[in-house]
C-alpha cells in the first residue's frame, strides 16, 4: 500500500500503518511525504519546488551559473517527485523480498527532502570539506544553430578533442596538461571550445567530436527526443490511451533480457475497477457497492485540453 498525504491524514481516515497492519500484519505499507513522517518540519505542506528550495538543490545549482543570473530558476520539472517515486520503488521491492524471506511487513518512510539531499552528494562534502579548485561545470556552448555540451573530462578525451580542433598545442599547454591543473582552468577552456563551435552548426560540431571519441551532445527539444533513433530502438515509450485519447510516456527506466516492460496501452478512469474492488477484492456486498456507487463510482467528464504545465518562479 503507497500514500503520499501529509503525516497524519491517513490515521484520520482509518487507513494508517497501524490499522491495515492490524488487519493484514505482513503489509509493504509506503508513506510518500515532503519532509518524512517525524521531525519539526514534518507537517509543512510541500510540493517539489518547495522541497527543491528547501534542500538546498535550488541555490546549488545557481552556484554553478557564475554571473549570468543572480536569481534561483523557474521549474516546472518536478525532480523530487520523480526522485521518491524511484525511492519509494526500490525500497517496497527491498521490504517485499524481506518478507518473502522471512515473513515480515514493513513501514516505509520515504522524504522528498532526503531524496534531494542525495542528489546532492558532492556539494554535502564540498560544504564542509571546502575544496580551492571550484567544482567544474558543465555548460551549453553556442553553435551557430543551437548549443552543444562537452565533457572533456579524462586526459584522454582532451586530447582527443584538442586534435579534433586543430589544437595539438592545447595538449601541451600549461593550464591544461594534467586533469587537475584543466580543472582549475575549466572556464578558459570552455571558452576556447565556443570559439570553435559557435562557426558551425551544432550537429556538425557532435558529428566532428563524437568520431573524436569525444563527450559531446547538441541540445534537443523534447520532441526531437520523441523521435530520437535511440529512443525508438529501446523501445522507450509506449503509445497509451485513454478517454482524452493516444499519447506516448516513458516505460521504466530499466529492461530485463528477453521480458519487455511496457507501460500498460490502457488508463483506466476512475472508478472504472470500483464494483471489481469492492465486491471481488474486499467483498462488499452488492448491496454495499450500491450504497458506495456515489462516493467510488462517479463518472468523470475531462476537459476538452488539459492545461499547461504550471511553472513555479
Amino acid at each position: 500500500m503507497v500514500e503520499n498525504w501529509r503525516p497524519g491524514v491517513a490515521d484520520r481516515l482509518s487507513v494508517g500503518y497501524s490499522d491495515i497492519s492490524s488487519v493484514k500484519p505482513d503489509i509493504v505499507y509506503c508513506s510518500i511525504s515532503g519532509f518524512g513522517q517525524t521531525g519539526p518540519k514534518a507537517l509543512r505542506p510541500a510540493y517539489a519546488p518547495i522541497v527543491h528550495a528547501a534542500s538546498g538543490f535550488d541555490l546549488a545549482q545557481l552556484s554553478y551559473q557564475g554571473e549570468k543570473t543572480k536569481l534561483p530558476a523557474n521549474t516546472a520539472i518536478f525532480v523530487a517527485d520523480l526522485y521518491g517515486g524511484l525511492a519509494a520503488f526500490g525500497a517496497i521491492q527491498t521490504a517485499m523480498f524481506d518478507r518473502q524471506r522471512t515473513g515480515r511487513g514493513r513501514y516505509i518512510d520515504v522524504s522528498l527532502l532526503d531524496c534531494m539531499l542525495n542528489v546532492m552528494v558532492n556539494e554535502i562534502q564540498e560544504v564542509q570539506n571546502p575544496s580551492p579548485v571550484k567544482q567544474r561545470a558543465y555548460q551549453p556552448l553556442r553553435a551557430k544553430d543551437g548549443f552543444i555540451v562537452v565533457a572533456p573530462t579524462s586526459q584522454k578525451n582532451f586530447e582527443n578533442l584538442a586534435r579534433a580542433l586543430d589544437h595539438p598545442e592545447w595538449v601541451s599547454d600549461p593550464r591544461f596538461i594534467r586533469t587537475k591543473i584543466r580543472e582549475e582552468h575549466w572556464d578558459e577552456l570552455m571558452r576556447l571550445i565556443e570559439g570553435w563551435s559557435q562557426s558551425r552548426s551544432a550537429s556538425e560540431c557532435e558529428e566532428i567530436l563524437l568520431s573524436a571519441s569525444v563527450p559531446c551532445t547538441r541540445y534537443q527539444e523534447i520532441g526531437e527526443v520523441l523521435k530520437d533513433p535511440q529512443v525508438v530502438s529501446r523501445q522507450s515509450l509506449t503509445l497509451v490511451h485513454d478517454a482524452a485519447g493516444e499519447y506516448l510516456v516513458p516505460n521504466a527506466p530499466f529492461q530485463f533480457k528477453g521480458q519487455p516492460l511496457p507501460a500498460a496501452s490502457w488508463v483506466s478512469s476512475i472508478g472504472e475497477h470500483s464494483h471489481e474492488v469492492l465486491n471481488a477484492l474486499l467483498g462488499y456486498s452488492e448491496e454495499q457497492v450500491r450504497a458506495s456507487a456515489g462516493r467510488f463510482s462517479k463518472p468523470v467528464t475531462l476537459p476538452p485540453a488539459m492545461p499547461k504545465t504550471r511553472i513555479f518562479p
